[in-house]
């Protein structure tokens, strides 16, 4: 089915047999709405659309060797885009412009490659990756952006990132992993990592490293033995409530350099220092009818 002009595409249902090409291409002003895309293998179904439109609830589901994407360009918005598929299967929403991807849902089994790419000025919002191991399931963003609410829960081996290069906000990001697992939340330019919260296992690598002009707050990091839970900011920034909670030969740190604003937190921790000021108490005169024991002060 090929569109072109204005024109609203709604409601399209695709079943094919092996070897078949079901596609829905528009171009245009137009709106492509429940697309659902049944198919067998080596059965390539895609939606691609061109210029300003919006692609809404597109429902993709494949065997092995099957090519489901969504691709868009220019000004368009791709909301609850819903990908399921077999191993070896490439499923894939990539955007480019000024766009909007909400509630991407990626579930993959091994070696799939699950991706959300954007670039320009956009919103990656609630992107939801569950994969299996040695699976790569990333959220990649240039420009201007906001990337918020990224859960990423993964199995041994696996890399989960999220990547954020220029002006853009890293908020309430959530790594869940099993051990020898990379998640880390690397930031560059403008920006500012809020409420990042960091659980791990043995031997795995929790970091947040941002470089710039950006505020680090409530970070919030728990540990077993042997990991490594750092945040490492350089220069201008603000470091503050930073928690911290570890176990035996761990290594969780801060470290600031540059001008930087402190909270209640000193900017390098080479150890841990306490100190304990005690102010003297200062007791009041004794009232009007003497001292406390009824004797006359001399």
């Amino acid at each position: 089915m090929t569109c072109e002009g204005q024109q609203d595409v709604l409601a399209v249902h695709l079943v094919s047999d092996p070897h078949n090409n079901n596609s829905v291409t528009c171009e245009g002003q137009q709106d492509v709405l429940a697309v659902h895309l049944v198919s067998d293998p080596h059965n390539n179904n895609s939606v691609t659309c061109e210029g300003q439109q919006d692609v809404l609830a597109v429902h993709l589901v494949s065997d092995p060797h099957n090519n489901n994407s969504v691709t868009c360009e220019g000004q368009q918005d791709v909301l609850a885009v819903h990908l399921v598929s077999d191993p070896h299967n490439n499923n894939s929403v990539t955007c480019e412009g000024q766009q909007d991807v909400l509630a991407v849902h990626l579930v993959s089994d091994p070696h799939n490659n699950n991706s959300v790419t954007c670039e320009g000025q956009q919103d990656v919002l609630a992107v939801h990756l569950v994969s299996d191991p040695h699976n790569n399931n990333s959220v990649t963003c240039e420009g201007q952006q906001d990337v918020l609410a990224v859960h990423l829960v993964s199995v041994p081996n696996n890399n989960k990132s999220v990547t954020c290069e220029g002006q853009q906000d890293v908020l309430a990001e959530h790594l869940v992993s099993d051990p020898h697992n990379n998640n880390s939340v690397t930031c560059e330019g403008q920006q500012d990592v809020l409420a990042v919260h960091l659980v791990s296992v043995p031997n795995n690598n929790k970091s947040v490293t941002c470089e710039g002009q950006q505020d680090v707050l409530a970070e919030h990091l728990v540990s077993d033995p042997h990991n490594n839970n750092s945040v490492t900011c350089e220069g201008q920034q603000d470091v503050m409530a930073v928690h911290l909670v570890s176990d035996p030969h761990n290594n969780n740190s801060v470290t600031c350099a540059a001008r930087a604003s402190r909270t209640s937190w000193q900017c390098i921790w080479s150890q841990t220092l306490i100190i304990i000021t005690v102010l003297p108490v200062q007791r009041g005169p004794a009232g009007r009818h003497g001292s406390a024991s009824g004797l006359r002060p001399s």
